[in-house]
């Protein structure tokens, strides 16, 4: 069985982070699974209750907040595996989503980072995944024109699976190796844009970044 590590940062996440991991644990059996909690110093009762339900997971417990890039890589630096999960502690992994994801990464090795259909509560599609680069043409027709076909790729054929730009942070499945290669998360982003960052360094070593 495939093992994959997923890295989870979590910031007053409450509920959702529980259902976040229960979700993980109902799909357990699709891939070998190991998974990091990291908490950025959160003030509700969200990782007394994930340690107390999920006792066997990896936590780390940061006295401050140190954002999104810096706490992941706090656990990207222990990770071992080769597949390796970026995800947000609000989000529910349906069944058969990790089997199918991990089975086009082993059978597309040109792949350094893919992401899949993330859908919002309402059942409507969640952009902020499937992304072009914040081009100044881009940034121009997205704020003064209202036209989103360059920032979020709104012309694309959602059904069908795409390269693109960049990913989010939400469901970011990459590798070990390319990681090696790349670099971690850039740390001066305290939070947002340290996914395209990445995702423009994937690229550049000649690697998809790929919306499946």
């Amino acid at each position: 069985m495939t093992k994959l590590a997923v890295s989870i940062v979590n910031y007053n996440a409450g509920d959702y982070l529980i259902n976040c991991l229960q979700s993980l644990d109902e799909v357990k059996n699709e891939v070998e699974l190991k998974v990091y909690v990291v908490d950025n110093a959160s003030s509700d009762d969200s990782i007394e209750s994930a340690k107390k339900k999920f006792p066997e997971l990896t936590y780390i417990l940061n006295k401050e907040n140190l954002g999104f890039g810096k706490a992941h890589n706090m656990a990207l630096k222990k990770i071992k595996e080769e597949f390796i999960l970026i995800l947000n502690p609000d989000t529910k992994i349906l069944a058969g989503t990790l089997k199918y994801m991990i089975s086009f990464m082993e059978e597309n090795p040109g792949v350094g980072a893919a992401t899949c259909k993330i859908l919002k509560e309402n059942g409507t599609i969640d952009w902020a995944s499937h992304r072009g680069f914040p081009t100044p043409i881009a940034a121009a027709l997205y704020y003064l024109f209202n036209n989103d076909s360059l920032y979020h790729l709104t012309s694309r054929d959602m059904g069908k699976t795409h390269e693109v730009d960049a990913i989010v942070g939400a469901f970011f499945l990459t590798r070990k190796s390319v990681l090696e290669k790349v670099g971690l998360f850039d740390e001066k982003f305290f939070m947002y844009g340290e996914d395209i960052d990445l995702c423009l360094r994937i690229k550049k070593i000649g690697l998809k970044v790929m919306y499946i």
